[in-house]
């Protein structure tokens, strides 16, 4: 039986999903009527919705600047690292078995979009790719309540660091094929190991570049780049 959802709850899920994949940044404002216009949904609903992503410390709201989406502590993303990696693992094993041909040839081409994306496309719509590839996976798993403590984490952690670390982009499309290859397989010990892996290395990479980042000494102007760049997978 199709699980039921209220129009409260569908407007929480679609403002997770815009937030995660980046179509609106940390501190960005969301206004209540551009978002019921957006999603076909009343007023009301999405005023609620975001008072539940307030209380959940997703959104923050600002007297001068209203409610906007909350920027990531640094010092929070080695924990979120480890939740993901975890959560993120289980549901593809327990996906793998519903990934058939159709589904697996869509995740390889969002891979290759990515890959043609990378040294030119925008910031966005690589986080946006990212999103779907990840998000196309673990929602296959069948496994409703895992996917929504998916969802929930995701508007918590903070991208861009992916494409600021030297090297990460590359790995990083190394280590989804991985993943690909053994759900092609039917490998779900292997996909899940492969996730796991590939979610471990972006912290490893990302704590390499903060250490170096901290060693060396620069301009201001450095430190503030070094600060927004530490916001990353």
């Amino acid at each position: 039986m199709p699980e039921f959802i209220t129009k409260l709850d569908l407007a929480e899920q679609l403002l997770l999903r815009v937030i995660a994949s980046g179509e609106v940044a940390p501190g960005e404002r969301l206004r209540q009527n551009d978002l019921a216009v957006r999603f076909g949904v009343s007023a009301t609903p999405i005023r609620e919705a975001l008072l539940r992503l307030e209380a959940q410390g997703l959104l923050v709201r600002d007297p001068h600047r209203g409610v906007r989406v909350a920027e990531v502590d640094v010092e929070e993303t080695a924990e979120l690292y480890l939740v993901r990696a975890v959560l993120e693992g289980l549901a593809v094993e327990h996906a793998v078995p519903y990934i058939g041909e159709k589904k697996l040839a869509v995740l390889t081409a969002i891979q290759e979009r990515t890959d043609d994306l990378r040294v030119s496309g925008s910031l966005k719509a690589l986080r946006k790719l990212n999103f779907d590839f990840h998000t196309g996976i673990y929602r296959a798993s069948q496994l409703p309540r895992l996917t929504r403590l998916i969802d929930s984490l995701w508007p918590l952690f903070p991208w861009d660091s992916m494409w600021a670390v030297p090297g990460r982009a590359e790995s990083s499309a190394r280590e989804h094929r991985a993943i690909l290859k053994a759900i092609g397989r039917n490998d779900t010990e292997g996909a899940g190991h492969a996730m796991r892996r590939h979610i471990e290395s972006g912290a490893t990479a990302l704590s390499a570049f903060r250490l170096a980042q901290t060693e060396t000494p620069g301009t201001e102007q450095r430190k503030k780049v070094s600060r927004r760049a530490q916001r990353g997978t």
